[in-house]
């Protein structure tokens, strides 16, 4: 089920106590995505993006995405930890629960190499009022994971291409349901971005482009990253943003 967010401008798809699963712009409303070239820790991070919104004249809960890099994958406890001692901490700094969750998205990946030496935002996304409101609606999905609530990991502990299809296949799956609640589709993407440190190119064309539809026109972003959580090696999310803005520092 869909919760409005009317400070954001948004509505979202609620998920665990930290981030929500997806978002969608309201109606009359876009979303600027915004990347950081030199990514700032995460607690001086939200104290940045409150102080940019406030100048682009928007509230902090504007803010409706989150994209974090961490220096290591953790165990399930120390993700836990770094929720409740870390990320919650800062959204209730600046206001921005709602009914004591956190309404934005996130994806929260591993660096592989060159890792920053503590958990930094990488990139985020707020709400803005739409110039043109004749296109789809902006949305952005959280990172999904190869995490079953039901079966646990899939194929866990395997890497192998045939391994890695299932847990593709499985992700694909996940956000393609979550597009559904939104009542959009692949073709409306602008953004496919995947988190692995393993190979897909053995069925990247079938399980991933091929779904992408038109979409797959815009390429698929390959970052060579893990997931948060020990255990898991796919991780996949998706936006429409249709303005892309890079922040040198």
């Amino acid at each position: 089920m869909l919760v409005s967010n009317p400070r954001g401008n948004y509505r979202f798809l609620q998920g665990g106590a930290a981030f929500s699963g997806a978002v969608i712009a309201d109606p009359g409303y876009a979303i600027i995505h915004v990347t950081f070239l030199k990514p700032p820790p995460v607690t001086e991070g939200f104290d940045w993006i409150a102080d940019y919104l406030i100048k682009q004249g928007r509230p902090a809960q504007a803010v409706c995405a989150i994209e974090l890099r961490s220096p290591r994958r953790l165990s399930m406890s120390e993700f836990g930890e770094f929720n409740n001692g870390v990320y919650l901490p800062a959204l209730k700094k600046h206001d921005l629960q709602m009914n004591g969750v956190g309404p934005m998205t996130r994806s929260n990946l591993a660096v592989e190499m060159n890792p920053p030496s503590q958990p930094v935002i990488y990139a985020f996304a707020y709400t803005v009022a739409a110039t043109d409101r004749g296109t789809p609606r902006d949305f952005v999905l959280s990172g999904a994971a190869d995490l079953d609530g039901a079966r646990g990991i899939i194929r866990a502990g395997e890497t192998s291409d045939d391994a890695m299809r299932e847990k593709a296949v499985f992700v694909m799956a996940e956000l393609n349901g979550r597009l559904d609640t939104l009542g959009l589709r692949w073709d409306d993407c602008t953004a496919f971005n995947v988190y692995t440190a393993h190979d897909i190119f053995s069925f990247m064309r079938e399980v991933i482009l091929g779904p992408l539809g038109r979409a797959q026109m815009q390429g698929v972003r390959w970052y060579l990253t893990r997931p948060p959580i020990e255990g898991l090696e796919f991780e996949a999310d998706a936006r429409r943003t249709l303005r892309e803005v890079c922040i040198p520092s």
